[in-house]
């Protein structure tokens, strides 16, 4: 099963409901808002945190914070490359170059 983490906060809740739908419907997932760069989000938690609650085996990200945060907690990331994430090294993360590789490496690693 597929799930969303976002770090918008919870208040956020129904315009990326609507842009989720926009953008990825009939295909909808379970969105979950850690609202981590919002700290005064009641509902307050990190997508390292998220992804550990929901067992995930893996998660695709762009910030370095998170993908290190989440490889240290054994979870595999694909890490979509920028400009500011080049640095990241861990035995846990693959830097794609691009998010059309995206859908190939995670049924790499999820088989």
């Amino acid at each position: 099963d597929l799930a969303v983490a976002t770090a918008r906060p919870t208040w956020l809740r129904e315009k990326t409901a609507s842009w989720h739908a926009k953008h990825f419907s009939p295909i909808l997932f379970p969105i979950y808002h850690t609202g981590e760069y919002y700290p005064d989000d009641a509902d307050f938690k990190t997508k390292a945190g998220v992804c550990r609650s929901l067992n995930a085996p893996l998660i695709v990200e762009d910030r370095p914070s998170n993908a290190l945060a989440c490889a240290n907690e054994g979870i595999s990331v694909v890490l979509i490359s920028h400009t500011y994430n080049q640095e990241v090294k861990h035995e846990g993360i693959i830097l794609v170059s691009s998010r059309t590789e995206v859908p190939q490496k995670v049924r790499q690693l999820l088989q």
